[in-house]
């Protein structure tokens, strides 16, 4: 069956984690874990979704989810990009801040309960592994399927690889190819 396969992930997760394992416990990393799936629930709630109706892997240090639109995705990385940008604004030490790479990659997905399987989710996981903190990078074939409102965003004809939305205030690379979200 066609999906969309949106995978994201936390940036500097790892040094987080490891730091506040080694000062205080691995129940404070649990905590932290936690978080991280609150903004994964944001983004399915502003996409009209919640999480006992799609398929979610937490990843610990992010998500894959299981979109049946295109569309979704989009809404999900914006809505997750703002609720970062909201975060960020009352925080004064960065490593209280957070940002997502974000990605999603469209086509023929097998599903067995929760187990998948398919090239689409190692075009996600590849794409997401790509980006910047703030971006979401999508595949061609997801880029296709967007309603014209978001496309409008991006540009008029399909990108030859991929896209990026990138997050105002999110750090980026000089020169990075950025797209700014349809509100």
């Amino acid at each position: 069956m066609k999906k969309t396969i949106l995978e994201l992930d936390l940036v500097g997760y790892s040094d987080k984690a490891r730091e506040l394992q080694e000062h205080l416990g691995v129940d404070l990393v649990m905590r932290f874990n936690d978080q991280i799936q609150e903004f994964v629930d944001q983004g399915l709630s502003a996409a009209g979704l919640h999480r006992d109706k799609v398929i979610v892997q937490s990843t610990g240090d992010g998500a894959i989810v299981v979109l049946d639109e295109a569309e979704q995705s989009h809404v999900f990385a914006e809505a997750i990009n703002t609720a970062c940008r909201e975060r960020n604004a009352a925080k004064s030490v960065p490593s209280a801040r957070r940002w997502f790479r974000i990605a999603a990659a469209s086509g023929e997905v097998e599903i067995r309960g929760l187990d998948l399987a398919g090239t689409v989710i190692a075009n996600a996981v590849r794409l997401e592994s790509a980006g910047e903190a703030g971006h979401f990078l999508i595949d061609v074939a997801t880029w296709a399927q967007l309603p014209r409102r978001f496309v409008g965003a991006v540009g008029t004809t399909a990108p030859a690889t991929c896209g990026r939305l990138t997050a105002a205030g999110a750090p980026r690379a000089t020169g990075a190819a950025t797209w700014a979200s349809a509100a």
